[in-house]
């Protein structure tokens, strides 16, 4: 191993030699690529990727049940770039979502918790919609908020233990937490900020009728990435895990379990969790960002097809179920799309179905919200949990900043520090954590690099944007 910058053993080589370096092969760390090498500028541009393929959160089996809103703007810029087709799921204008509590599914709301659980959604709305929080610390409250757990805002608000049930159903359906004392109350804000507010980050995650399918998967953006980066000669390394990142003034320095690299800047475009296994260190040899600040959203995800629906009306309600319900279904939505004549259910767990521990399963719920007795004669039931291998934990799709000091809050896509960029959706100003938000930091990150070592490579609104979002 290197001892000092000095040592450049294995990296005098022309072919380690690189102008950006990339590690992860997700929806970002594709995008930025994609967005440096389209225009041609003479940039050398290497993916790193500890898996075998490309894609990272966007999974196969499973890609074709996630749903976009043609309110998200880049990720329906890239489709209409691509040309590739899209299908609108069934008419949903008007669907219920059906609220699912320890007593079952809720009819009718009592007057006192309906008047808690609706000023409790007002006031999340007004803050998070505030200018203020559009950025991590310009706001006077925010250290404060930056240490408090998104659970205990939840408790100064609302005095009904049961009102407070019935919102932590919303908000956990916007972050993927079952935990709320896991998620930092000014993330929450800001994340809310850039989704236009709680209503219209619900709005998204259960869908209306802007909502829309990919045809074929969302894997088709993550092929036509992929194919456009080849063709303009990017280059990527497959099964191979990056163990530590070292940089000074003049070079970065990466170091794998097979080779040891340089170039000009690194951007790890990896879901926040998994940064922790790379060592990022500056010429003092002090490590950069503090470890452990995200947590994985705890979430098992599944779907279910059904040749005969065994819900009465047209369409399938969608369930939001609070964590503390001992019910394992977290949120379900209707996945149902195409001309295939199947019926389709997907959504997530807080466990397996088959090892679950709660006191309702998943079948158990979909019975008693549907009034039937069938929801269990389906023709293909998938789950996806997290999977450990020697290379890499596969999180959620979607981690959460745990409650920490505000000096730990920032936009990491343009923060450079030397050399390293950071790239990854739970970042992006608009949307974040979502597939568009992914889009959009690979592009921001993308546009950061190259004002920096090929300004004229950049158009002057895409310049003028990144200042404007920065």
């Amino acid at each position: 191993m290197a001892s000092d910058f000095n040592d450049e053993e294995s990296v005098t080589e022309d072919y380690n030699d690189f102008d950006v370096i990339i590690i992860g092969a997700g929806l970002a760390g594709l995008t930025c690529a994609y967005n440096i090498l389209k225009r041609s500028a003479g940039l050398e541009v290497l993916i790193i990727e500890a898996n075998k393929e490309v894609g990272g959160r966007i999974l196969k089996d499973y890609s074709d049940t996630f749903h976009v809103n043609s309110l998200q703007k880049h990720v329906t810029d890239l489709i209409k770039a691509f040309h590739i087709k899209i299908e609108r799921g069934r008419n949903i204008d008007g669907k219920k979502t059906i609220l699912y509590t320890k007593y079952g599914p809720l009819q009718n709301l009592p007057r006192y918790n309906g008047a808690e659980v609706y000023n409790f959604l007002q006031t999340m709305e007004e803050n998070a919609l505030d200018p203020k929080f559009s950025n991590y610390t310009s706001h006077e409250k925010a250290t404060q908020l930056a240490e408090t757990s998104v659970e205990q805002l939840l408790r100064r608000i609302i005095y009904l233990p049961y009102s407070r049930t019935l919102c932590r159903a919303f908000i956990c359906s916007t972050c993927a937490m079952r935990n709320l004392n896991d998620v930092s109350a000014l993330w929450m804000l800001v994340m809310l900020n850039g989704a236009s507010g709680i209503l219209n980050r619900l709005k998204i995650t259960i869908g209306d009728s802007n909502r829309y399918f990919v045809q074929g998967g969302m894997t088709k953006i993550v092929q036509e990435l992929f194919k456009n980066i080849l063709k303009q000669d990017g280059k990527v390394k497959f099964v191979e895990r990056v163990n530590e990142i070292k940089f000074n003034d003049d070079r970065a320095y990466v170091r794998t379990e097979k080779s040891y690299l340089k170039c000009e800047f690194v951007v790890v475009a990896v879901p926040p969790p998994m940064q922790d296994r790379i060592v990022i260190k500056s010429s003092s040899q002090e490590s950069l960002y503090p470890q452990g600040l995200y947590a994985a959203g705890e979430n098992v995800f599944f779907k279910l097809t059904y040749k005969r629906p065994p819900w009465i009306n047209d369409f399938a309600e969608n369930i939001v179920t609070p964590w503390d319900t001992s019910a394992n279904l977290n949120i379900s939505y209707d996945a149902t799309h195409g001309n295939t004549g199947i019926f389709v259910l997907a959504g997530f767990l807080g466990e397996p179905n088959a090892t679950q521990t709660h006191n309702k399963g998943l079948f158990d719920i979909l019975n008693e919200c549907f009034g039937t007795t069938d929801a269990l004669k389906y023709v293909k039931y998938k789950e996806w949990n997290t999977v450990t291998s020697n290379l890499q934990t596969i999180s959620s799709p979607m981690s959460v900043m745990k409650p920490t000091t505000i000096f730990n809050h920032s936009n990491y896509i343009d923060d450079l520090n030397g050399r390293i960029l950071f790239a990854s959706s739970e970042y992006a100003v608009n949307w974040p954590g979502t597939i568009d938000g992914a889009i959009e930091a690979g592009e921001a990150t993308a546009y950061s690099i190259l004002l920096r070592i090929r300004p004229q490579a950049l158009t002057f609104h895409e310049i003028s944007t990144l200042t404007f979002e920065t």
